[in-house]
């Protein structure tokens, strides 16, 4: 392993020095000429002299202050401008860092007061840690949305549902600073018109107790920001859509979004049976094909069975000076209907193997109601308080009819069932949050209180019909007509007191205090019939338990942190230390308690280093631990699948984990960038579970009769897993050609412990992955992106070496949008899919090929009609391959077919321009 690590680390060393060494910074001071004064907002631009090509730009701190960080070895021309002063330009060839010193600007004696001045809008800009793109320097389609504007922008992609910036996943997605709809970022970028946007901010968040306190622990999530145009802050603006398809096809939809400055309201809501399963989302057989390999492969947003969707959603948001509130409603509502194959072979010696051919069918109706809010408050500069209320109700009704066979070898009949199971259950969950915070007048001194409440309720009713026939060593026909309640109560009370103290100004410290309560309950009441003409469901006590599960924690801790005068390093050390008191009791059908102390200290250690205004170097350790959920711990039979038994272990103990994250990325005002990164995680006593066939029949430990072949899992602490892996991105605009190129690399380890039979084993999962992507930037009336990507993966199982698998898929992509002429628009999506190194009858190599031909009419092309055809060769599949320590399984799912939509689009746009006043302050560089 350490070898492994090593040469990771190796790896990740010389690739960081090789790129941080290509760039130099300029450095200097701007001041005024008649008072000394330094001058902030003044705009610095480098142009390479041979070209007048735009290389970099900064925007003077309030000290005056900048720094440019740009190729060396190439002449430049730096130009330095500010509204009233006369500009100033230097040429210098750059073959090291360079200190311009302070400069002086005069004052321009000329300028009239009614002077018009013409903006240079630069493309892209580097403030702090916030890269800014600036939306009008990127041309896109008249009703384009916002996602499709980001599409254009170097260093961003859209993949799978998630958006990334330069190969990080974007968290989070906000509208003027300000949350907006909910946490799906992608629809809120789908629903978003892209000339609503007048810039997009990409930042590292960090916490909202670092936000407050100053106090950098290092928990960041990757944000992207949308500033909406002012005269576009008030209005309303929509987009509203029907459409009927062949094979009873159909979609209606929309949102509506009204905009008073900071008061927003926004209605979103659709109907469909195309597997739309998020608002605004265009595919509907995105993800539904040959699509992923779990554990060790990229994934795809998954869409198995045909899915009827109905959902529903109202969001509102105001503020003021004192104030923030932001609060909304969704209700969502699917029926999926599922067929699905499976095939799998476990492994039980060298010699022997067992085949499992499963037919399934399941109809799933799932209902949702969720209430989330936010509110803050402001007392004074000093103290506030923040609320944060949710409520959700869901409903499940399931029903799922399985026919199964297990033969040993191809040919031997060990077992075969025909079961059918109805579930219904309700969950009630209430979740709150209070936060008090209150600032001292000493800079850095702050003390917050985090507390909060969840409190959850689940009720389930399982109905079982089973029929199994077990044809070796006795052959024997079982049947069981069973009824199953569960109810399970779950309740979490924790708090959080945060103290900092500034010892200097590099250095200080922060104190915390966090207990935890947790409760949780679980019963289940088993009644059955288990012989042909019984008519009465009896008790059955070996399916039956009354689990009750307490933790109590209590947590503290100290964090020193560094950070140097200019803010370059920062360096956070802390350790906490923490005592957990696991109690578990059974209260039926027999009395039993264990009651487990853990004692756990926690370092931690996070360390930044900004090399420059565009580059940065993180290193991240943290430690966490894991305790046994109820379910893990509460020792009863699922029999849910008669053939597949899943119990409890009362005795686990606590996982814990180490994680290590060496990150570095850059950025320049070309917009070519990039992004590596290098993990590694150690999981002590990792909680697996645990698989034993049997060989024979058996009576277990609680008087249970069970048949051989039949499986029982049960959860077990396992030696470590471990797991190391790269990952590479780099992104660059060709102006030439107005495309983005973008390129993604990665290796990733996995090592998984398991046991089967008592036999323990451990299993590697090797994967190594490179793509390129290209996105157009031509211009309003045209608009494409190619990608290809290939993986190849390796699986190596040190017990049953029949597992070991190579093998590699190339996925290749094609997508464009042409507006040929006036209001016609066309449209495909092509995805290719390839794998290589499977069995013969899992090697698919199909098309799937999307595309559609609309016409645009009505004032501002507001309406549209368009024809469009899904899976147009027919060829779309389903089909995963699982890849475990102790089987390898194929499945075969159910999914949409070609059929052709006719749909009506209609766009609105109602802006009232700007009622409010603004500051006249200048978002551009003014020549």
């Amino acid at each position: 392993m350490s070898e492994k690590f090593a040469l990771f680390l190796v790896t990740f060393v010389l690739i960081f020095s090789s790129v941080s060494a290509q760039n130099s910074t300029i450095k200097g001071t701007i001041i005024s000429s008649t008072d000394n004064q330094p001058l902030p907002g003044v705009n610095v631009v480098a142009r390479k002299t041979a070209d007048n090509r735009l290389a970099g730009a900064a925007i003077t701190d309030p000290k005056g202050k900048f720094e440019l960080s740009i190729r060396k070895g190439q002449q430049y021309k730096i130009q330095i401008s500010f509204i009233g002063y006369r500009n100033f330009t230097v040429e210098l060839l750059l073959n090291k860092d360079t200190t311009l010193g302070t400069i002086a600007l005069r004052p321009d004696t000329n300028l009239l007061e009614d002077v018009i001045v013409i903006g240079e809008v630069i493309p892209i800009q580097v403030k702090g840690d916030t890269t800014e793109y600036a939306a009008d320097a990127f041309k896109v389609n008249p009703d384009a949305s916002v996602a499709d504007l980001l599409k254009k922008l170097p260093g961003i992609t859209i993949e799978n549902g998630q958006i990334k910036s330069q190969g990080q996943t974007i968290d989070r997605v906000l509208v003027d600073k300000e949350e907006f709809f909910g946490n799906d970022a992608l629809s809120i970028v789908q629903n978003l018109p892209a000339d609503i946007a007048d810039r997009i901010q990409i930042f590292e968040e960090r916490s909202e107790q670092a936000r407050f306190s100053g106090f950098d622990d290092g928990r960041e999530r990757r944000v992207l920001n949308i500033v909406t145009k002012k005269e576009k802050r008030f209005g309303n603006f929509g987009k509203l859509e029907t459409g009927i398809g062949t094979s009873d096809r159909f979609a209606a939809g929309g949102n509506i979004n009204f905009f008073r400055n900071k008061e927003r309201i926004s209605i979103t809501g659709q109907h469909n049976n195309l597997n739309q399963l998020n608002v605004g989302q265009e595919d509907p057989l995105a993800g539904s094909q040959f699509r992923r390999f779990r554990q060790f492969m990229p994934t795809e947003s998954a869409v198995d069975g045909i899915n009827t969707l109905s959902t529903f959603g109202l969001n509102y948001q105001n503020s003021s000076t004192r104030w923030k509130l932001t609060a909304g409603y969704n209700f969502r509502n699917n029926l999926n209907d599922l067929e699905t194959k499976r095939i799998r072979e476990t492994f039980l010696n060298e010699s022997t193997s067992q085949f499992t051919d499963e037919n399934r069918l399941a109809q799933t109706t799932t209902q949702s109601h969720r209430f989330n809010g936010r509110f803050e408050y402001n007392f004074d500069s000093l103290h506030s308080i923040v609320f944060i209320p949710n409520i959700s109700y869901n409903i499940t009704d399931r029903f799922d009819s399985t026919i199964t066979q297990t033969t040993i070898g191809k040919d031997i009949l060990l077992n075969s069932g025909n079961n059918r199971l109805n579930n219904r259950s309700e969950t009630m969950a209430l979740q709150t949050q209070l936060i008090f915070r209150k600032a001292f007048l000493k800079k850095g001194r702050t003390l917050s209180l985090d507390a909060s409440y969840n409190q959850s309720n689940t009720t389930t009713l399982n109905l079982l019909l089973a029929n199994n026939i077990f044809a070796l060593t006795n052959p024997d026909t079982t049947f069981r007509d069973q009824k199953q309640d569960r109810i399970n109560d779950a309740l979490n009370t924790t708090a959080r007191l945060s103290f900092t103290e500034p010892l200097s100004s590099t250095h200080s410290l922060e104190f915390n205090y966090a207990p935890e309560y947790r409760i949780t309950r679980s019963n289940q009441y088993t009644a059955a019939i288990t012989a042909f003409g019984q008519t009465v469901y009896l008790p059955d006590t070996a399916l039956s338990n009354e689990f009750d599960n307490f933790i109590h924690t209590q947590r503290t801790g100290l964090k020193h942190q560094y950070r140097s005068t200019d803010e370059k390093v920062t360096l956070t050390t802390g350790l906490d230390f923490a005592y957990t008191r696991l109690f578990s009791q059974q209260l039926f059908p027999k009395t039993k308690e264990i009651d487990q102390p853990f004692r756990n200290f926690f370092p931690s250690i996070f360390f930044r280093y900004r090399i420059g205004p565009r580059q940065n170097f993180r290193i991240n350790y943290t430690t966490t631990n894991n305790l046994p959920s109820v379910s893990q711990l509460q020792n009863v039979i699922d029999n849910s699948n008669p053939l597949v038994l899943t119990t409890g272990n009362p005795n686990l103990l606590q996982e814990f984990t180490h994680n290590i994250r060496i990150a570095y990325g850059f950025f320049n005002f070309s917009g070519k960038g990039g992004f590596m990164s290098l993990s590694y995680g150690l999981t002590n006593n990792v909680i697996s579970n645990v698989s034993n066939i049997l060989l024979q029949d058996t009576i277990l430990p609680d008087g249970t009769p069970v048949k051989r072949g039949t499986q029982i899992i049960t959860p077990e602490n396992l030696p470590a897993r471990t797991n190391a892996n790269f990952f590479g991105a780099f992104n660059m605009p060709i102006s030439k050609l107005k495309i983005n190129l973008s390129l993604i690399g990665s290796l990733g380890w996995l090592q998984n412990p398991s046991r089967i039979n008592g036999i323990d084993n451990r299993v590697d999962n090797y994967s190594t992955n490179g793509g390129i992507g290209i996105s157009s930037n031509l211009g309003e009336r045209i608009d494409f992106n190619l990608r290809t990507n290939l993986t190849y993966f390796i699986v190596t199982n040190r017990l049953q070496p029949e597992l070991n698998n190579n093998y590699y898929l190339n996925l290749n992509s094609a997508s464009a949008t042409i507006l040929p002429w006036k209001g016609l628009v066309l449209n495909f999506d092509l995805v290719q899919t390839q794998y290589y190194g499977l069995a013969d009858a899992i090697n698919p190599n199909f098309i799937r090929l999307n595309s559609y031909i609309g016409y645009k009419f009505l004032k501002n092309r507001a309406g549209e009609f368009r024809l469009s055809v899904f899976d147009l060769l027919n060829q779309n599949t389903s089909i995963n391959r699982t890849v475990s320590e102790l089987f390898v399984e194929d499945t075969q799912s159910l999914v949409l077919n070609r059929f052709y939509l006719l749909s009506f689009i209609y766009q609105f746009r109602n802006y009232k321009g700007n009622r409010a006043p603004q500051p006249a302050t200048p978002d551009v560089m003014m020549r």
